[in-house]
């Protein structure tokens, strides 16, 4: 049983997969298991715009779960990781690529990434990337929150450090511990 805080005024707790997360209030979410792939990959998002698998949004919270990273990819977790993340990076200039670190916490290692997305025809979008792997359970976790440069401080403090800040991955993890 998962002993989850109060959620903070404007937030709810929602269970995605094996993750607790704090949604805002009044955003739309999607989920999505691909059972085409064996094993398969989750794929949950949230956003206050409206949004569908063709139509993105600009601002929101989307996160990834890869299990069973070896059969899958046939690599470790960490190689999975570094493979979903260096093209990101590599396609950046270097003045885009904001934070870039990695820790590691007993057998999970956490490594964060923000940089700015220029893509063409876009407004330039602020991207901060928490992965968390664990090559014990081969499993990748991929949390991302984005929203525009120009709003980028706003909503990092009211929406993006309380999701990031209060992510519950496994039931026995306390929901209170900034993982990000």
């Amino acid at each position: 049983m998962t002993h989850l805080p109060s959620a903070p005024n404007g937030f709810e707790w929602r269970q995605f997969s094996d993750v607790f997360v704090l949604k805002p209030l009044g955003w739309n979410e999607r989920s999505k298991v691909d059972t085409m792939k064996e094993p398969s990959v989750d794929l949950h998002a949230t956003s206050p715009e409206t949004f569908s698998e063709t139509d993105f949004f600009e601002t929101g919270f989307t996160f990834q779960i890869i299990r069973n990273a070896g059969a899958l990819y046939s690599a470790n977790a960490e190689a999975v990781a570094s493979a979903h993340l260096l093209p990101f990076l590599q396609e950046r200039a270097k003045e885009d690529i904001l934070l870039l670190n990695e820790k590691v916490q007993g057998e999970i290692v956490r490594v964060i990434a923000r940089y700015v997305d220029r893509s063409p025809g876009l407004r330039p979008v602020t991207v901060h990337k928490f992965l968390a792997v664990n090559n014990t359970a081969d499993s990748v976790h991929v949390f991302t929150f984005e929203c525009s440069v120009e709003t980028w401080d706003e909503n990092w403090a009211k929406y993006g450090e309380t999701i990031l800040g209060n992510l519950c991955m496994r039931q026995d993890t306390p929901a209170n511990e900034p993982i990000y």
